[in-house]
Protein backbone atom coordinates (compact mmCIF):
# COMPACT_ATOMS: atom_id res chain seq x y z
CA UNK A 1 0.00 0.00 0.00
CA UNK A 2 2.61 2.75 1.13
CA UNK A 3 6.44 1.57 0.44
CA UNK A 4 7.35 4.23 2.85
CA UNK A 5 5.41 2.67 5.72
CA UNK A 6 4.37 6.16 6.92
CA UNK A 7 1.09 7.61 8.71
CA UNK A 8 -1.35 8.88 7.21
CA UNK A 9 -1.89 6.74 4.62
CA UNK A 10 -5.40 7.03 2.72
CA UNK A 11 -6.94 3.85 0.97
CA UNK A 12 -9.89 5.36 -1.18
CA UNK A 13 -13.19 3.03 -1.63
CA UNK A 14 -11.77 2.11 -5.16
CA UNK A 15 -8.54 1.15 -4.20
CA UNK A 16 -6.61 4.30 -4.75
CA UNK A 17 -3.76 4.58 -1.79
CA UNK A 18 -2.01 8.09 -0.93
CA UNK A 19 0.11 8.78 1.83
CA UNK A 20 1.19 12.39 2.94
CA UNK A 21 -1.40 14.54 4.75
CA UNK A 22 -0.83 17.40 2.45
CA UNK A 23 -1.57 15.23 -0.46
CA UNK A 24 -4.45 13.67 0.60
CA UNK A 25 -5.88 17.16 2.18
CA UNK A 26 -5.79 17.89 -1.78
CA UNK A 27 -6.85 15.09 -3.39
CA UNK A 28 -10.06 14.88 -1.02
CA UNK A 29 -10.98 18.52 -2.23
CA UNK A 30 -10.45 18.04 -5.16
CA UNK A 31 -12.39 14.82 -5.72
CA UNK A 32 -15.00 14.98 -2.97
CA UNK A 33 -15.90 18.66 -2.86
CA UNK A 34 -17.31 19.00 -6.46
CA UNK A 35 -20.66 18.82 -5.29
CA UNK A 36 -20.03 22.00 -3.55
CA UNK A 37 -18.23 24.55 -5.69
CA UNK A 38 -18.24 27.28 -3.05
CA UNK A 39 -16.46 25.18 -0.42
CA UNK A 40 -13.71 23.99 -2.91
CA UNK A 41 -13.32 27.22 -4.10
CA UNK A 42 -12.59 28.31 -0.29
CA UNK A 43 -10.74 25.36 0.58
CA UNK A 44 -8.51 25.20 -2.45
CA UNK A 45 -8.92 27.81 -4.60
CA UNK A 46 -8.70 27.65 -8.62
CA UNK A 47 -7.22 31.25 -8.72
CA UNK A 48 -3.69 30.34 -10.11
CA UNK A 49 -2.08 32.76 -7.61
CA UNK A 50 -4.56 32.16 -4.51
CA UNK A 51 -3.67 28.38 -5.06
CA UNK A 52 0.07 28.92 -5.72
CA UNK A 53 0.02 30.79 -2.63
CA UNK A 54 -1.66 27.85 -0.55
CA UNK A 55 1.32 25.47 -2.33
CA UNK A 56 4.03 27.79 -0.83
CA UNK A 57 2.58 27.31 2.94
CA UNK A 58 1.93 23.71 2.11
CA UNK A 59 6.11 23.42 1.31
CA UNK A 60 6.86 25.84 4.13
CA UNK A 61 4.86 23.87 6.64
CA UNK A 62 6.36 20.07 5.72
CA UNK A 63 9.97 21.43 5.10
CA UNK A 64 10.46 24.23 7.43
CA UNK A 65 7.85 24.23 10.30
CA UNK A 66 7.12 21.34 11.27
CA UNK A 67 10.89 19.99 10.68
CA UNK A 68 12.30 23.00 12.46
CA UNK A 69 9.96 21.37 15.77
CA UNK A 70 11.19 17.98 15.30
CA UNK A 71 15.09 18.88 14.81
CA UNK A 72 14.66 20.78 18.13
CA UNK A 73 12.23 18.67 20.49
CA UNK A 74 12.69 15.03 19.16
CA UNK A 75 16.23 15.00 20.63
CA UNK A 76 14.73 15.51 23.43
CA UNK A 77 11.69 13.36 23.63
CA UNK A 78 13.19 10.26 21.74
CA UNK A 79 16.64 10.11 22.05
CA UNK A 80 19.15 10.44 24.76
CA UNK A 81 19.60 14.38 24.41
CA UNK A 82 17.73 16.11 27.49
CA UNK A 83 18.93 19.93 26.47
CA UNK A 84 17.84 21.19 23.95
CA UNK A 85 20.46 22.42 20.84
CA UNK A 86 20.64 25.91 21.00
CA UNK A 87 21.29 26.68 17.59
CA UNK A 88 18.35 24.37 16.58
CA UNK A 89 16.01 26.43 19.03
CA UNK A 90 16.93 29.32 16.90
CA UNK A 91 16.72 27.89 13.70
CA UNK A 92 13.04 26.83 14.48
CA UNK A 93 12.25 30.09 16.22
CA UNK A 94 13.53 31.67 12.72
CA UNK A 95 10.78 29.33 11.35
CA UNK A 96 8.00 30.80 13.67
CA UNK A 97 9.15 34.19 12.80
CA UNK A 98 8.33 33.65 9.03
CA UNK A 99 4.91 32.34 10.02
CA UNK A 100 4.40 35.80 11.64
CA UNK A 101 5.38 37.67 8.96
CA UNK A 102 3.33 36.08 6.69
CA UNK A 103 0.21 36.56 8.89
CA UNK A 104 0.95 40.04 9.20
CA UNK A 105 -2.16 42.20 8.55
CA UNK A 106 -3.76 38.50 7.07
CA UNK A 107 -6.42 37.02 8.81
CA UNK A 108 -5.54 33.46 7.32
CA UNK A 109 -2.17 31.98 6.45
CA UNK A 110 -2.11 31.95 3.16
CA UNK A 111 -4.71 35.40 2.82
CA UNK A 112 -7.94 35.63 1.78
CA UNK A 113 -10.67 36.11 3.77
CA UNK A 114 -11.49 32.21 4.27
CA UNK A 115 -9.24 29.26 6.22
CA UNK A 116 -7.70 27.00 3.39
CA UNK A 117 -6.37 23.95 3.65
CA UNK A 118 -3.09 25.53 4.55
CA UNK A 119 -4.45 26.74 7.78
CA UNK A 120 -5.71 23.04 8.69
CA UNK A 121 -2.04 22.04 8.16
CA UNK A 122 -0.36 24.53 9.89
CA UNK A 123 -3.02 24.42 12.55
CA UNK A 124 -2.09 21.12 13.21
CA UNK A 125 2.03 21.92 13.30
CA UNK A 126 1.55 24.65 15.36
CA UNK A 127 -1.24 22.85 18.03
CA UNK A 128 1.86 21.13 18.14
CA UNK A 129 4.00 23.63 19.64
CA UNK A 130 1.59 24.47 21.86
CA UNK A 131 1.16 21.11 23.36
CA UNK A 132 5.54 21.05 23.59
CA UNK A 133 4.39 24.07 26.06
CA UNK A 134 5.74 26.66 23.65
CA UNK A 135 4.61 30.23 24.14
CA UNK A 136 3.13 31.08 20.93
CA UNK A 137 2.52 34.44 22.82
CA UNK A 138 5.65 35.85 21.82
CA UNK A 139 4.46 35.63 17.71
CA UNK A 140 1.60 38.22 18.02
CA UNK A 141 0.32 37.18 14.74
CA UNK A 142 0.58 33.67 15.50
CA UNK A 143 -1.14 33.80 18.79
CA UNK A 144 -4.38 36.35 17.31
CA UNK A 145 -4.33 33.62 13.89
CA UNK A 146 -4.35 30.30 16.21
CA UNK A 147 -6.90 31.67 18.35
CA UNK A 148 -9.23 32.68 16.09
CA UNK A 149 -8.91 29.64 13.76
CA UNK A 150 -9.51 27.21 16.35
CA UNK A 151 -12.63 27.97 17.09
CA UNK A 152 -13.52 28.29 13.43
CA UNK A 153 -11.85 24.99 12.05
CA UNK A 154 -14.30 21.97 12.85
CA UNK A 155 -11.57 19.30 13.62
CA UNK A 156 -9.77 22.13 16.05
CA UNK A 157 -13.23 22.35 17.79
CA UNK A 158 -11.74 21.63 21.76
CA UNK A 159 -15.28 20.55 22.79
CA UNK A 160 -15.84 18.28 20.06
CA UNK A 161 -13.44 15.82 22.47
CA UNK A 162 -12.66 17.39 25.81
CA UNK A 163 -9.85 14.96 26.17
CA UNK A 164 -8.26 16.01 23.05
CA UNK A 165 -7.03 12.59 22.21
CA UNK A 166 -6.81 10.28 19.13
CA UNK A 167 -8.82 8.87 17.31
CA UNK A 168 -11.68 11.26 17.34
CA UNK A 169 -14.84 10.28 14.37
CA UNK A 170 -17.23 13.02 14.07
CA UNK A 171 -19.87 11.67 11.71
CA UNK A 172 -22.40 14.04 10.76
CA UNK A 173 -22.11 15.88 13.93
CA UNK A 174 -21.75 12.69 15.93
CA UNK A 175 -18.28 13.13 17.89
CA UNK A 176 -16.84 10.29 19.54
CA UNK A 177 -13.44 9.27 20.62
CA UNK A 178 -11.28 5.97 21.95
CA UNK A 179 -11.21 3.59 19.31
CA UNK A 180 -12.63 0.55 20.60
CA UNK A 181 -15.99 2.54 21.07
CA UNK A 182 -15.98 4.04 17.34
CA UNK A 183 -15.26 0.46 15.98
CA UNK A 184 -18.06 -0.76 17.94
CA UNK A 185 -20.35 2.34 16.70
CA UNK A 186 -19.33 2.00 12.84
CA UNK A 187 -19.83 -1.58 12.97
CA UNK A 188 -23.47 -1.00 14.31
CA UNK A 189 -24.11 1.93 12.03
CA UNK A 190 -22.61 0.87 8.94
CA UNK A 191 -22.20 -2.78 9.26
CA UNK A 192 -23.87 -4.96 6.23
CA UNK A 193 -23.77 -7.95 8.82
CA UNK A 194 -23.26 -8.55 12.48
CA UNK A 195 -20.23 -10.84 12.30
CA UNK A 196 -18.02 -8.15 13.34
CA UNK A 197 -20.05 -7.81 16.39
CA UNK A 198 -22.61 -9.96 16.81
CA UNK A 199 -26.15 -9.04 18.01
CA UNK A 200 -26.18 -12.20 19.84
CA UNK A 201 -26.43 -11.35 23.77
CA UNK A 202 -24.07 -13.30 24.86
CA UNK A 203 -21.45 -13.19 21.56
CA UNK A 204 -21.50 -10.01 22.04
CA UNK A 205 -20.81 -9.71 25.68
CA UNK A 206 -17.47 -11.63 25.29
CA UNK A 207 -16.59 -9.45 22.48
CA UNK A 208 -17.07 -6.68 24.66
CA UNK A 209 -15.04 -8.60 27.44
CA UNK A 210 -12.30 -8.86 25.43
CA UNK A 211 -12.31 -4.99 24.26
CA UNK A 212 -12.11 -4.02 27.40
CA UNK A 213 -9.19 -6.48 28.63
CA UNK A 214 -7.74 -5.31 25.34
CA UNK A 215 -7.83 -1.01 26.83
CA UNK A 216 -7.34 -2.06 30.32
CA UNK A 217 -4.70 -4.27 30.47
CA UNK A 218 -3.28 -6.05 27.88
CA UNK A 219 -2.34 -2.53 26.49
CA UNK A 220 -2.18 -0.83 29.10
CA UNK A 221 -0.04 -2.89 30.83
CA UNK A 222 2.63 -2.42 27.71
CA UNK A 223 2.31 0.94 28.10
CA UNK A 224 3.35 0.80 32.18
CA UNK A 225 6.62 -0.99 31.08
CA UNK A 226 7.75 0.46 27.91
CA UNK A 227 6.48 3.78 28.02
CA UNK A 228 8.93 5.26 30.91
CA UNK A 229 11.50 3.65 29.05
CA UNK A 230 10.87 5.47 26.00
CA UNK A 231 9.79 8.98 26.93
CA UNK A 232 11.09 9.37 30.46
CA UNK A 233 14.33 7.57 30.18
CA UNK A 234 13.97 5.47 33.07
CA UNK A 235 15.18 1.80 33.43
CA UNK A 236 12.97 -1.43 33.16
CA UNK A 237 10.93 -2.12 35.77
CA UNK A 238 11.09 -5.62 36.58
CA UNK A 239 7.38 -5.92 38.42
CA UNK A 240 5.51 -4.02 35.49
CA UNK A 241 7.34 -6.35 32.93
CA UNK A 242 5.84 -9.37 34.97
CA UNK A 243 2.60 -7.87 34.83
CA UNK A 244 3.35 -7.06 31.35
CA UNK A 245 3.65 -10.96 30.66
CA UNK A 246 1.09 -12.11 32.76
CA UNK A 247 -1.19 -10.36 30.25
CA UNK A 248 -0.12 -11.73 27.43
CA UNK A 249 -0.32 -15.31 29.42
CA UNK A 250 -4.06 -14.48 29.51
CA UNK A 251 -4.43 -13.33 26.17
CA UNK A 252 -3.01 -16.79 25.44
CA UNK A 253 -5.76 -18.45 27.88
CA UNK A 254 -8.48 -16.88 25.87
CA UNK A 255 -7.34 -18.53 22.78
CA UNK A 256 -6.70 -22.08 23.81
CA UNK A 257 -8.47 -24.19 20.82
CA UNK A 258 -9.76 -20.48 19.09
CA UNK A 259 -9.05 -19.04 16.13
CA UNK A 260 -9.91 -16.16 17.36
CA UNK A 261 -9.88 -14.18 20.18
CA UNK A 262 -14.15 -13.94 21.02
CA UNK A 263 -15.55 -16.60 19.28
CA UNK A 264 -15.81 -18.87 16.16
CA UNK A 265 -15.28 -15.64 13.12
CA UNK A 266 -13.22 -12.45 13.06
CA UNK A 267 -14.70 -9.94 15.46
CA UNK A 268 -13.68 -6.49 16.14
CA UNK A 269 -12.13 -7.73 19.11
CA UNK A 270 -9.27 -9.48 16.80
CA UNK A 271 -8.61 -5.94 15.02
CA UNK A 272 -8.40 -3.85 18.21
CA UNK A 273 -6.22 -6.66 19.97
CA UNK A 274 -3.87 -6.85 16.49
CA UNK A 275 -3.29 -3.30 16.66
CA UNK A 276 -1.57 -3.97 20.54
CA UNK A 277 -0.28 -7.12 19.79
CA UNK A 278 1.61 -6.01 16.66
CA UNK A 279 3.06 -3.30 18.95
CA UNK A 280 4.23 -6.03 21.37
CA UNK A 281 5.89 -7.64 18.27
CA UNK A 282 8.07 -4.73 17.26
CA UNK A 283 9.30 -3.65 20.69
CA UNK A 284 11.05 -6.82 20.93
CA UNK A 285 8.60 -8.99 23.18
CA UNK A 286 8.82 -12.51 22.48
CA UNK A 287 5.67 -14.47 21.29
CA UNK A 288 7.16 -17.43 20.61
CA UNK A 289 6.68 -18.12 24.38
CA UNK A 290 3.04 -17.55 24.04
CA UNK A 291 1.91 -20.41 20.92
CA UNK A 292 -1.28 -19.57 21.27
CA UNK A 293 -1.10 -16.01 20.74
CA UNK A 294 1.69 -16.38 18.20
CA UNK A 295 0.05 -18.92 16.36
CA UNK A 296 -3.66 -16.16 15.73
CA UNK A 297 -1.08 -13.12 15.09
CA UNK A 298 0.42 -15.17 12.53
CA UNK A 299 -3.08 -16.19 10.93
CA UNK A 300 -4.74 -12.66 11.75
CA UNK A 301 -2.19 -10.17 10.22
CA UNK A 302 -3.51 -12.53 6.99
CA UNK A 303 -7.37 -12.44 7.58
CA UNK A 304 -8.00 -8.61 9.62
CA UNK A 305 -8.76 -5.64 6.81
CA UNK A 306 -6.45 -3.06 6.92
CA UNK A 307 -3.66 -5.15 8.66
CA UNK A 308 -1.17 -3.73 5.95
CA UNK A 309 -2.22 -0.22 6.97
CA UNK A 310 -1.70 -0.67 10.78
CA UNK A 311 1.56 -2.36 9.82
CA UNK A 312 2.73 0.67 8.23
CA UNK A 313 2.45 2.80 11.72
CA UNK A 314 3.59 0.10 13.73
CA UNK A 315 6.87 0.30 11.11
CA UNK A 316 6.88 3.61 11.96
CA UNK A 317 6.61 3.43 15.81
CA UNK A 318 9.34 0.53 16.08
CA UNK A 319 12.11 3.15 15.68
CA UNK A 320 11.37 4.52 18.69
CA UNK A 321 13.02 1.09 19.98
CA UNK A 322 15.81 1.11 17.93
CA UNK A 323 16.90 5.10 18.83
CA UNK A 324 16.35 6.00 15.59
CA UNK A 325 13.57 8.53 15.57
CA UNK A 326 12.43 9.45 12.07
CA UNK A 327 12.44 13.15 11.99
CA UNK A 328 14.31 14.92 9.02
CA UNK A 329 16.79 17.46 9.56
CA UNK A 330 16.63 20.74 7.51
CA UNK A 331 19.14 22.05 6.10
CA UNK A 332 19.74 25.43 5.54
CA UNK A 333 18.27 27.19 3.26
CA UNK A 334 20.36 29.43 0.43
CA UNK A 335 19.16 32.37 2.21
CA UNK A 336 20.33 35.98 1.52
CA UNK A 337 19.95 37.07 4.92
CA UNK A 338 22.91 40.04 4.83
CA UNK A 339 20.30 41.43 2.82
CA UNK A 340 17.41 43.54 4.16
CA UNK A 341 14.31 41.93 4.90
CA UNK A 342 11.98 42.08 1.45
CA UNK A 343 8.51 42.07 0.84
CA UNK A 344 8.57 40.13 -1.92
CA UNK A 345 9.70 37.12 0.11
CA UNK A 346 10.30 37.49 4.09
CA UNK A 347 12.33 33.79 3.74
CA UNK A 348 15.16 35.18 1.78
CA UNK A 349 15.69 31.87 -0.07
CA UNK A 350 15.79 31.11 -3.68
CA UNK A 351 14.27 30.14 -6.75
CA UNK A 352 11.78 33.29 -5.59
CA UNK A 353 8.94 34.34 -9.05
CA UNK A 354 8.17 37.49 -9.75
CA UNK A 355 4.99 37.48 -11.94
CA UNK A 356 3.66 40.98 -12.64
CA UNK A 357 4.07 41.64 -8.71
CA UNK A 358 3.19 38.30 -7.67
CA UNK A 359 6.11 37.02 -5.28
CA UNK A 360 6.10 33.53 -4.79
CA UNK A 361 8.91 31.06 -3.70
CA UNK A 362 9.57 27.81 -3.16
CA UNK A 363 10.44 25.35 -6.50
CA UNK A 364 7.81 23.00 -6.44
CA UNK A 365 4.90 25.51 -5.88
CA UNK A 366 6.60 27.82 -8.21
CA UNK A 367 5.85 25.02 -11.01
CA UNK A 368 2.35 23.88 -10.03
CA UNK A 369 1.52 27.93 -10.18
CA UNK A 370 3.17 28.20 -13.67
CA UNK A 371 1.59 25.18 -15.50
CA UNK A 372 -1.74 26.29 -13.90
CA UNK A 373 -1.85 29.70 -15.02
CA UNK A 374 0.24 29.50 -18.29
CA UNK A 375 -0.53 25.47 -19.30
CA UNK A 376 -2.93 24.22 -21.68
CA UNK A 377 -4.17 21.06 -22.76
CA UNK A 378 -0.84 20.06 -24.38
CA UNK A 379 0.63 20.46 -20.83
CA UNK A 380 -1.77 18.27 -19.14
CA UNK A 381 1.21 15.54 -18.14
CA UNK A 382 2.56 17.92 -16.68
CA UNK A 383 0.09 18.45 -13.74
CA UNK A 384 -2.98 16.32 -14.30
CA UNK A 385 -6.32 17.87 -13.49
CA UNK A 386 -7.37 14.45 -12.42
CA UNK A 387 -7.95 14.00 -8.76
CA UNK A 388 -5.68 10.63 -8.45
CA UNK A 389 -3.26 11.29 -11.02
CA UNK A 390 -2.56 15.21 -9.67
CA UNK A 391 -2.60 13.40 -5.91
CA UNK A 392 0.23 10.88 -6.82
CA UNK A 393 2.25 13.93 -8.27
CA UNK A 394 1.73 15.84 -5.38
CA UNK A 395 2.50 12.99 -2.77
CA UNK A 396 5.64 12.92 -4.74
CA UNK A 397 6.74 16.37 -5.13
CA UNK A 398 6.59 16.18 -0.82
CA UNK A 399 8.32 13.32 -0.52
CA UNK A 400 11.03 15.06 -2.73
CA UNK A 401 10.89 17.90 -0.75
CA UNK A 402 10.47 16.37 2.82
CA UNK A 403 12.16 12.97 2.40
CA UNK A 404 14.72 12.58 -0.73
CA UNK A 405 16.04 15.74 -0.75
CA UNK A 406 15.90 16.58 2.63
CA UNK A 407 18.02 13.81 3.93
CA UNK A 408 20.95 14.29 1.19
CA UNK A 409 21.07 18.05 2.99
CA UNK A 410 20.83 16.16 6.61
CA UNK A 411 23.79 14.20 5.40
CA UNK A 412 25.99 16.36 3.23
CA UNK A 413 25.45 20.03 4.35
CA UNK A 414 26.88 19.28 7.71
CA UNK A 415 29.93 18.39 6.04
CA UNK A 416 30.38 20.54 3.10
CA UNK A 417 29.33 24.06 5.06
CA UNK A 418 30.62 22.84 8.93
CA UNK A 419 33.08 20.75 8.54
CA UNK A 420 31.33 17.87 10.24
CA UNK A 421 32.26 14.47 9.80
CA UNK A 422 30.20 11.92 7.83
CA UNK A 423 27.15 10.39 9.79
CA UNK A 424 26.42 6.72 8.91
CA UNK A 425 22.96 7.03 10.35
CA UNK A 426 21.93 9.92 8.07
CA UNK A 427 23.75 8.37 5.29
CA UNK A 428 21.54 5.10 5.88
CA UNK A 429 18.63 7.13 5.49
CA UNK A 430 19.84 8.40 2.14
CA UNK A 431 19.68 4.83 0.89
CA UNK A 432 16.25 4.65 2.40
CA UNK A 433 15.11 7.59 0.84
CA UNK A 434 16.65 5.98 -2.70
CA UNK A 435 14.72 2.49 -1.99
CA UNK A 436 11.14 4.37 -1.40
CA UNK A 437 12.10 5.76 -4.77
CA UNK A 438 12.99 2.87 -6.61
CA UNK A 439 10.09 1.37 -5.10
CA UNK A 440 7.69 4.56 -6.84
CA UNK A 441 9.34 3.39 -10.22
CA UNK A 442 9.26 -0.42 -10.20
CA UNK A 443 7.63 -0.93 -13.93
CA UNK A 444 7.03 2.51 -14.20
CA UNK A 445 8.63 4.93 -16.76
CA UNK A 446 7.93 8.32 -14.56
CA UNK A 447 7.96 8.51 -10.99
CA UNK A 448 4.49 9.56 -10.65
CA UNK A 449 3.53 6.29 -12.72
CA UNK A 450 1.24 7.86 -16.25
CA UNK A 451 2.67 7.34 -19.45
CA UNK A 452 4.18 10.92 -19.88
CA UNK A 453 6.49 13.34 -17.70
CA UNK A 454 4.83 15.32 -14.73
CA UNK A 455 6.05 18.38 -12.38
CA UNK A 456 7.00 15.23 -9.95
CA UNK A 457 9.67 13.57 -12.36
CA UNK A 458 11.34 17.68 -12.97
CA UNK A 459 11.72 17.69 -9.10
CA UNK A 460 12.72 14.68 -8.56
CA UNK A 461 15.32 14.60 -11.31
Amino acid sequence: LNPQHCIPTLVDEDGFVLWESRAIQIYLVEKYCAHDADLAERLYPRDPRRRAVVHQRLFFDVALLYQRFAEYYYPQIFGKKVAGDPDRLRSMEQALEFLNTFLEGERFVAGGDDPTIADFSILASIATFEAAGYDLRRYENIYRWYQSTTEIVPAADKNINPQHCIPTLVDNGFALWESRAICTYLAEKYGKADKLYPKDPQKRAVVNQRLYFDMGTLYQRFADYYYPQIFAKQPANAENEQKMKDAVSFLNTFLDGQKYVAGDSLTIADLTILATVSTYDVAGFDLSKYPHVAAWYENIRKEAPGAAINQAGIEEFKKYFENEVPFLTLFSSLCAEKYERSQLNPQHCVPTLVDNGFALWESRAIMCYLVEKCGNSTNESLYPSDPQRRAIVNQRLYFDMGTLYQRFGDYYYPQIFEGAPANDSDYAKIGEALSFLDTFLEGEQFVAQGNAISLADISVY
